[in-house]
């Protein structure tokens, strides 16, 4: 008898490891980098997707960034947006006075369509 509990701990513990192991991989594949980039892809969102549908269903629940009024840290949390690219916009936002429309960030230096597109759900002017 005491062989086959020694046998199920094993298989337990074993199993408890697999799926530790599982959920690691999972969250650090997932979870948001300290370069501001997530996974292999450079996002800063947990809920990030290429998926332009499941960008648009998760708006609602991600906290936008108000471009006007936000830190250059704050910038540096969207996707693909670093240091300098937030200290540009910064600058481009003093330069104008503010933004007017999100599309407006595309006059930054380095933003263009593709970049606006990736952080388009997550930042608001004056809302």
């Amino acid at each position: 008898m005491r062989e086959v509990a020694g046998k199920d701990s094993k298989n337990f513990i074993g199993f408890t490891l697999l799926i530790f192991i599982f959920l690691a991989v999972f969250f650090l594949r997932h979870m948001p980098s300290e370069r501001g980039g997530e996974g292999a892809e450079n996002t800063s969102s947990f809920f990030a997707s290429k998926d332009k549908k499941n960008k648009e269903a998760l708006s609602p629940f991600i906290k936008k960034i108000e471009v006007n009024t936000a830190t250059a840290k704050e910038l540096e949390t969207l996707p693909g947006i670093g240091k300098l690219l937030a200290s540009r916009i910064i600058d481009e936002r003093r330069k104008v006075g503010g933004f007017k429309r999100v599309e407006d960030l595309m006059n930054v230096k380095g933003i263009g369509e593709k970049k606006l597109e990736a952080i388009r759900g997550a930042v608001q002017i004056g809302q």
